[in-house]
């Protein structure tokens, strides 16, 4: 069994290098012995593979509330893309795309949101190997795919194209839990900065709570490396921040 160690607040690039090996769990020291048997004796056990586990890094008193019970209904299209991607309309789940490949596309559209994105960016982000034209005709099939999806629950167009680019609809209601978490990660940050320690472990402590894996269904691809880097870097610094907080209580 593979085991890697790492301080929290890592250098970049070799911090980066081990985030990206995607550990299975993760222990925040100090562990006790008995805390490590237990960890390593259920994978031991497991007959099934266990999905990445980013929470550990959190003391147990800090896991709370699952955030997704509660999605705001007065929203045209709520995303979760913090575990597993989730959409929700007025506070209704919606089913996704069954092949992996549309939900990848959907995930990619609804991660860059209302800012367009050209229609070649996303060629060679998913396509890299095609020809020019079978590019092309798979991406018209991969939209219109998505937009008979979408069609069944929204009367307005969702998927919009204008002069070459792909964004979503300006006009809808659009809210996603990575932005909620970042707003409060910024918001504890500043906290910090002032040296309200109350005021900063209330915000960091509602922004793990969204989640503590980015898109899991979709490590593998490249465009997802970043964002989830960045988002990995603050949950940990926020993981750190709160582990402190505990041991001075």
């Amino acid at each position: 069994m593979p085991v890697c160690s790492m301080p929290i607040r890592t250098p970049s690039n070799r911090g980066r290098l081990k985030l990206r090996l995607s550990p299975n769990d993760c222990l925040l020291v100090p562990f006790g012995d008995e805390q490590l048997a237990a960890l390593l004796s259920s994978y031991l056990k497991d007959t099934e593979p266990r999905l990445n586990s980013t929470m550990n890094l959190v003391p147990e008193i800090f896991r709370q509330i699952n955030f997704w019970e509660n999605p705001e209904r007065d929203t045209d299209l709520y995303v979760q893309f913090l575990g597993t991607m989730r959409l929700s309309h007025k506070g209704k789940r919606l089913d996704l795309p069954g092949g992996y490949r549309q939900r990848s596309l959907l995930a990619y559209l609804l991660h860059h949101g209302k800012k367009p994105v050209h229609r070649d960016r996303i060629i060679g982000h998913f396509w890299p190997d095609h020809d020019l034209d079978c590019a092309k005709n798979n991406l018209n099939v991969g939209i219109c795919t998505l937009r008979r999806f979408l069609d069944k629950y929204f009367r307005e167009e969702v998927i919009s194209f204008r002069n070459e680019f792909f964004f979503m609809n300006p006009d809808l209601h659009i809210r996603r839990d990575i932005d909620l978490f970042h707003q409060q990660f910024h918001r504890g940050k500043q906290a910090e900065r002032r040296g309200d320690l109350k005021e900063a472990a209330a915000s960091f402590l509602e922004a793990i709570q969204y989640g503590a894996e980015y898109l899991e269904e979709f490590q593998q691809e490249q465009w997802s490396i970043r964002p989830r880097e960045e988002f990995v870097e603050k949950y940990f610094h926020a993981a750190d921040f709160l582990g402190a907080s505990q041991e001075k209580a």
